[in-house]
């Protein structure tokens, strides 16, 4: 599955994707998604379309660390937004 018709990034839960996925249902689609909760929704919701890849990416700290430097870190829980 190298070649996408389709390739979200920020998929979020999926809900608001239907009519794109049957618009590319017959080609490959990637989504791409960050938050773990969502992952989990936007699994359920697309179960039935079996061309498709869902990426779940990690937040990078580092990242966060060095665009937010002035600030002081708290929390890097991000299961649910």
């Amino acid at each position: 599955m190298n070649e996408f018709g389709l390739v979200v990034i920020g998929s979020h839960s999926g809900v608001w994707l239907t009519s794109l996925l049957e618009e590319y249902k017959n080609k490959n689609i990637l989504l791409v998604e960050p938050v773990p909760y969502n992952v989990i929704q936007l699994k359920e919701n697309t179960s039935k379309y079996e061309n498709m890849k869902i990426l779940k990416l990690k937040p990078r700290l580092s990242l966060v660390k060095e665009r937010f430097k002035n600030f002081i870190l708290l929390s890097m829980n991000l299961l649910k937004i």
